[in-house]
This record gives C-alpha cells, sequence and structure tokens, in this order.
C-alpha cells in the first residue's frame, strides 16, 4: 500500500464519530480518559490571529513490508483532525525527526521522515485544510502497543494559501497492519 493511498484512506475516515472525551488540557500530563485501546491528543491551530483547541483520539498504524507509519487524530462529532505519516519505519523509534513539506514531497514522507495534513475550524480565518511546510516530531516512548510524542509544524492552506502553526503532543494506541 503506498503513502498516498494510505493518506486518502485515512483522510476518508478522519470523519468518524466516536463516543468519548479526553479532557485533558496543554500543560498537563497527557493521560487519556478513556479505556484502552484508544489514545488521544490535544493540539493548538493557530493562523491568521485565530485559533482552535483541539483533542480526541490518536491511533497509529504500522505496516513493516511498506516500512510505513502513520498517527491519525481524530476529534470527536466533527470533521476536524490531522495526520503524521513517516516512511521507513514501521514503527518510529524514541527521537527528533523532521517534518517535511507535504506539497514538495508530493504526499511521499522521505525515509525517517514525517509528512503532516489536518483541518480545523478556525472562526475567522480563510485556513480550513493544511498540509505541512517544515516542523519537528519528537517521539518520547514507543512500543508494540503505544506511541507518545509531540509535534509542531507550520503548514500551508491549498486553497487560501493561509500559513498556520500547529503544536500538540499525542498518546496514540498502536495497531500493526
Amino acid at each position: 500500500m503506498t503513502v498516498r493511498s494510505l493518506l486518502m484512506r485515512t483522510i476518508a475516515t478522519m470523519g468518524l464519530v466516536l463516543t468519548a472525551s479526553t479532557g485533558t488540557t496543554l500543560g498537563q500530563t497527557l493521560e487519556c480518559d478513556h479505556p484502552a485501546p484508544v489514545g488521544c491528543f490535544e493540539a493548538t491551530v493557530t493562523a491568521d490571529g485565530a485559533s482552535a483547541e483541539l483533542s480526541g483520539f490518536a491511533k497509529s498504524f504500522g505496516s513493516s513490508p511498506d516500512a510505513v507509519w502513520y498517527a491519525q487524530f481524530t476529534v470527536p462529532g466533527g470533521a476536524d483532525g490531522m495526520m503524521l505519516t513517516m516512511r521507513g519505519e514501521p514503527l518510529p523509534p524514541p527521537g527528533e525527526f523532521a517534518i517535511d513539506d507535504f506539497m514538495a514531497n508530493n504526499a511521499e514522507p522521505p525515509d525517517g521522515r514525517f509528512l503532516a495534513t489536518g483541518s480545523a475550524d478556525l472562526q475567522g480565518s480563510t485556513v480550513k485544510g493544511f498540509q505541512s511546510v517544515e516542523g519537528t516530531v519528537v517521539i518520547t516512548a514507543s512500543s508494540s502497543s503505544w506511541v507518545e510524542g509531540t509535534f509542531r509544524y507550520e503548514g500551508r492552506d491549498p486553497e487560501s494559501g493561509g500559513i498556520v502553526t500547529v503544536e500538540g503532543r499525542f498518546k496514540a494506541s498502536h495497531q500493526g497492519m
């Protein structure tokens, strides 16, 4: 399965309505308030002086034959969410990794690097969807069950050209493919 088809499949499922809440705020230790095996995430998206606080569910998937890993972040009850994708590892090890330009890489992350994409309802902004331009992912813990980390990147809305800043953290349940 190519990264592009993985992205398209995941983006198509981002609108799923899931029933639970995370109840966390930035600055606290990220603990998921719902039963395993569902992980959680929280992020702040800022553009044009507007911002949105996102929180919800986090799951990660890895594929050994293709050496592709991705994390899907879904906000319950809405169309907002994000995704991180890495090529080169079916499960990323702890460490710091670059987030590259989504469009310049034709939605295919270089080995050992990430791409990011997402959407958020930023009231008062022309930005709706965004794709990474540059940034960093820090994987703080990685096991066959969970992947934890933080991310910060600049993104661009492919329609309006608006720039966003995205910053957050996650504890994603991990499932092989």
